[in-house]
């Protein structure tokens, strides 16, 4: 199904964009239910949301696969089965209108062409060659490839096809075989017809590394470490060990907010870091007191106005009328409590 006009202004708009899009809805609905298939597959580039529209608006007549192209910045096969609507099958991610700022559309089309370009000769030549074939010649080209122009390195490999390095292993030992797309990407990549890598024994001088592929973008495997600012974490330290900050701060907190370890401040500043420790040890002590003390305070009072109404304050009434933030389980409140009784000369039970 076409625009009613060629070109580029045969789509004007967002408006006539939809209208075209339900129009096609409308047509692909009346022939799934004429026919009654049972399941339909899609192939679409382009409008994700136009794409994603006609998903939800076909799910009623019959399972649709929608196959599509996904554009984040890790290369993949232009056409994937095993994605969500919208969403990259490799992250997972929301193909929006963000998604490609940036990707060159030219040489992704370009590719695009070349892809479908091998895919097309294979299909038309490739089964005459495979007759004249005894046995698959590929496992035996890719040892080859990976000898002769990566010495034997697996990783290397995977990382020039850009697939995972165990689908290598398993190409070089035709335990696997690739698929339709896997293997134009690597026929293009290597720059042998499809059909040579099946069914002929290639020599090392027949493969011609392409490295201006769409790629993924290069990455550090090792990042330096941050500089170090002494001069900034003897003032936070400082501040810290001269009651500047209230809470006192503990060595983690101020590690992690210097972004740097521990060990790191220890071995910097060994008497500013004994210091901070001493202090956040007592003000932690501090907070046990203070919190035992008003445990027992509540549970004091809860106890005593429960025995004014002329009721026992059994564990049980005692826990319902104290507020959430006091748990009877605490070491304090159950002594508290039984001491209470005590006064009282009430057993506990």
């Amino acid at each position: 199904m076409l625009p009613s006009s060629q070109g580029a202004q045969s789509i004007g708009g967002a408006a006539d964009a939809c209208a075209f899009a339900r129009a096609v809805r409308d047509n692909l609905g009346h022939l799934l239910k004429k026919y009654q298939l049972r399941r339909t597959r899609i192939f679409f580039y382009g409008p994700f949301a136009l794409a994603v529209l006609l998903g939800q608006q076909l799910t009623a007549v019959g399972e649709i696969q929608l196959f599509e192209y996904q554009a984040c910045h890790r290369s993949f096969h232009p056409l994937i089965a095993h994605s969500r609507p919208g969403c990259c099958p490799r992250c997972g991610h929301w193909l929006g209108s963000t998604a490609n700022e940036t990707a060159d559309p030219e040489l992704e089309l370009a590719r695009e062409v070349a892809t479908a370009q091998r895919m097309s000769d294979f299909l038309q030549a490739g089964q005459k060659k495979l007759e004249t074939a005894n046995a698959s010649a590929f496992p035996k080209n890719m040892e080859r490839l990976l000898n002769c122009h990566f010495a034997g390195n697996v990783a290397a490999l995977a990382r020039f096809l850009e697939v995972n390095r165990y689908s290598v292993l398993a190409w070089k030992s035709g335990s696997h075989r690739p698929t339709l797309l896997s293997l134009a990407d690597l026929s293009l990549r290597v720059n042998v017809p499809m059909a040579d890598l099946l069914g002929t024994r290639l020599a090392a001088e027949d493969f011609t590394l392409q490295t201006g592929g769409g790629g993924q973008p290069s990455r550090r495997r090792f990042v330096s470490p941050p500089k170090t600012d002494l001069e900034k974490m003897r003032q936070v330290l400082e501040a810290a060990a001269n009651d500047d900050v209230f809470p006192n701060p503990s060595l983690n907190q101020l590690a992690i907010k210097l972004k740097c370890n521990q060990t790191t401040l220890q071995r910097r500043f060994p008497e500013l870091t004994e210091k901070i420790k001493e202090r956040h040890q007592k003000y932690c002590a501090i907070r046990i007191e203070v919190r035992a003390k008003l445990f027992r305070s509540i549970v004091n009072s809860t106890v005593m106005s429960i025995h004014k109404a002329g009721i026992y304050p059994s564990q049980c009434r005692v826990r319902e009328s104290l507020p959430k933030c006091v748990d009877m389980r605490e070491p304090v409140a159950q002594q508290e409590w039984k001491q209470t009784l005590a006064k009282l000369n009430h057993t506990a039970v």
